[in-house]
């Protein structure tokens, strides 16, 4: 066998033991969630499809241009490099083609297809497969994607995700809404301050889409559970045709975006727009719990109506200090104007740098800048905190 056929067979081995792991990466599993954090594995699924469909365009050129035959194996190979290319494609620029987001999410249902066709194809064709030990391996494989699809697709619906009944509606921006949930069966919601959760709206005749959210309400305020959502896009754009009478189909908590994996004597909480929800979670555990730790928050946003929770960051303890910066302020805005600086960071918390824990989270440019800025200043990698999603 000449080594250029050895690397398109090796290509082909490579890939599907890949495909598998993107299964595992997306099921949700709670013991990975825990260890790298969901929006980490959320970004390396991401990535490592791009790897995947590489290997699988280099594995499919190579083994067109040396074998002539056609078969029932070659056929199903075909087909997976066909779903798998597509869904790459569409993945990679959701965005750029204006794609139905449920649409999407049907296509990418469909890599389960990949993976069986994938393992059919391997295993019929691949002659490193009549080894008995690869043989074992291929079938172990499979067992892991069956439990991945099992756990995503019946256990979590089943005993995961939880019916919520929806108690308010509140609008407190003039483009932002706070959605309160009480649990159906009474069932309280264990999370910490600064989690997120995936939350579906069930809204006859409206969109119904599911979506992670960062849960803005504190554990400390008793057994209801709070989201407040920026009207940003075409499903949120819809936040504020939800009704009482509606229901919300509520899975998690995940992240680790929170104090309390943390040590730290004192707090740097830095947000630009609606990314003060996780935070304002964490501030309101704070406050509730009369923890005495020094705490400045930083929050950016671009006019004075944008701002969120303003007046309960006014009522805050002493040991809280809030900084509000306007981009596009208008004239009689006293405070800072344009955008954080560095010095705005040191001029603020340079009682606290570099020792405090920071927590980051608004828009990916800002948080890129931000990161920067505390490494300029001293912060260490292990002190600096954000999650960051791409769908």
């Amino acid at each position: 066998m000449n080594i250029i056929l050895k690397t398109g067979l090796a290509l082909g081995l490579i890939s599907f033991c890949l495909l598998i792991l993107q299964i595992v990466l997306t099921c949700r599993f709670k013991p990975l969630e825990r260890i790298f954090g969901l929006d980490r594995l959320t970004n390396f699924h991401r990535y490592l499809g791009i790897i995947i469909g590489l290997l699988l365009t280099t594995h499919i050129i190579i083994m067109l241009s040396l074998i002539k035959v056609q078969n029932f194996a070659i056929v199903m190979g075909q087909i997976a490099y066909g779903i798998a290319f597509v869904n790459i494609v569409l993945a990679l620029s959701f965005e750029a083609f204006g794609m139905d987001y449920n649409v999407w999410r049907v296509i990418h249902k469909m890599m389960p297809i990949v993976v069986v066709a994938a393992f059919i194809h391997s295993y019929l064709i691949g002659p490193d497969l009549q080894n008995a030990g690869m043989r074992i391996l291929w079938w172990v494989l499979l067992t892991v994607f069956a439990m991945a699809v099992l756990l995503r697709n019946f256990y979590i619906p089943l005993f995961i995700r939880k019916k919520y009944n929806i108690k308010s509606i509140e609008q407190v921006t003039h483009n932002t809404f706070t959605l309160t949930y009480l649990p159906e069966k009474g069932n309280r919601f264990e999370y910490k301050p600064g989690q997120f959760l995936f939350l579906k709206l069930r809204r006859p005749g409206r969109k119904s889409e599911t979506h992670p959210f960062t849960i803005s309400s504190s554990p400390t305020q008793g057994g209801f559970l709070q989201n407040t959502i920026k009207q940003s896009g075409n499903y949120t754009n819809t936040i504020n045709q939800t009704f009482i009478s509606d229901k919300a189909v509520i899975e998690g908590p995940y992240g680790k975006f929170s104090f309390l994996y943390t040590k730290s004597k004192s707090l740097l909480f830095i947000a630009g727009g609606v990314g003060i929800t996780p935070i304002m979670s964490m501030i309101r555990y704070l406050r509730d719990t009369n923890d005495k730790r020094r705490v400045v928050v930083l929050y950016a946003n671009r006019a004075f109506n944008d701002i969120i929770f303003k007046t309960e960051m006014e009522n805050l303890p002493g040991n809280f200090k809030v900084v509000h910066i306007l981009s596009d302020a208008e004239k009689d805005w006293k405070g800072l104007k344009g955008h954080i600086t560095k010095n705005i960071i040191e001029e603020n918390a340079q009682d606290i740098l570099p020792e405090a824990d920071v927590f980051l989270c608004g828009p990916p440019k800002m948080m890129e800048t931000m990161v920067n800025y505390l490494k300029d200043l001293k912060v260490p990698s292990t002190k600096i905190h954000y999650e960051r999603f791409t769908i």
